[in-house]
């Protein structure tokens, strides 16, 4: 996996927002697939996002069950939480920092 990635998903899982912030691009875009599109935009943005998704379950964590590194600055990563919920991310990394994300929303594994 992506040097980059790994040291994102470890920080969102520690609630490490500092480590997380220095890992995404100032410009980074994050679009949340489920029923709906959800467009974030910037660091601010998608750290609150985040941090809003966390205070519902601040215990919740997630595991990297399956990825894909392109070698070429796009990684794909198939995650599930610890309640069954699975999504399908992409990122685009560039210098070192995530400047896009797509995140598809499935819920719960059948």
């Amino acid at each position: 996996m992506d040097e980059t990635l790994r040291r994102l998903f470890v920080a969102e899982n520690a609630r490490d927002w500092e480590t997380l912030a220095s890992l995404l691009d100032p410009d980074v875009t994050w679009q949340l697939i489920a029923d709906e599109t959800t467009l974030i935009r910037g660091r601010n943005q998608y750290l609150a996002r985040l941090q809003a998704a966390y205070e519902a379950r601040p215990s919740a964590r997630f595991e990297v069950v399956n990825s894909r590194d392109t070698g070429r600055g796009r990684v794909l990563c198939e995650l599930v939480d610890d309640l069954g919920a699975a999504s399908i991310e992409v990122f685009d990394i560039r210098d070192g920092l995530v400047f896009r994300e797509w995140e598809f929303l499935f819920g719960h594994e059948r």
